[in-house]
């Protein structure tokens, strides 16, 4: 909901958004990128109309930093593991994009924005929870014609959450995150099976007999309504 511009200091805020969110976003620095994604965050929260002028370019900045990777091995022990410092700016980007959603949807071209989410998709945990979210929200958008497109990618990318195998030895943390992916992977397809013209379409098709196996579906879909994370079985 657009609130209007009443207090002065708003018109002052809006001939500085360049300097304050688009400048810091397009530089190659996480401490300027950070506190500009924070703010473009408490904007649209609290005065979401003074961002409309530059809300296209916003929009592509913060997709740019969805892509932002950094790996790196470190070792635990005698064990290695991969850690991306980069990641929690792709899960602040995210959350900018599902705040922005409401105002892109009819004002911006949404085919960077769908990138972007059906790229977080295959992401790690947190950043693929949020963006099979804003996956959700778009459907159930009047952007829905642009998920259309990218319709056999989306179900690919869900049927790769959903086929994950976990080993025999993984750690409780492990199977909660597991069972938590695949019940939000399944509001994706919930949310895809309840629009009639995306129902009928192949790759609708092609995932349901070709992919995911009917009971083990409809057990995931049970529990991701009503059961608790301990009654997940891999």
């Amino acid at each position: 909901m657009l609130h209007p511009v009443e207090h002065p200091i708003d018109q002052v805020v809006a001939k500085h958004l360049t300097a304050l969110l688009l400048d810091p976003l397009h530089s190659n620095q996480p401490a300027l990128i950070r506190p500009a994604l924070e703010s473009t965050k408490v904007f649209v929260l609290v005065k979401p109309e003074i961002l409309l002028p530059i809300l296209s370019e916003i929009t592509s900045a913060i997709c740019v930093v969805t892509r932002r990777k950094n790996e790196r091995t470190v070792m635990f022990g005698p064990f290695k593991h991969i850690v991306d410092d980069e990641e929690p700016l792709r899960l602040l980007a995210y959350e900018c994009l599902a705040c922005l959603l409401p105002l892109c949807v009819a004002r911006v071209d949404m085919f960077e924005f769908v990138e972007s989410v059906l790229l977080g998709l295959a992401d790690r945990i947190n950043v693929k929870l949020t963006s099979q979210s804003i996956a959700v929200d778009l459907i159930n958008s009047s952007a829905s014609a642009v998920m259309v497109e990218q319709l056999a990618t989306l179900l690919a990318a869900i049927t790769e959450t959903l086929e994950i195998e976990l080993p025999k030895n993984a750690l409780r943390q492990e199977l909660d995150q597991q069972a938590e992916a695949v019940r939000s992977a399944l509001k994706v397809v919930q949310a895809v099976v309840k629009v009639p013209e995306l129902e009928r379409m192949y790759p609708v098709q092609a995932f349901f007999t070709e992919t995911v196996i009917d009971d083990v579906l409809e057990q995931y879909l049970k529990l991701g309504e009503k059961g608790p994370r301990d009654e997940m079985e891999f």
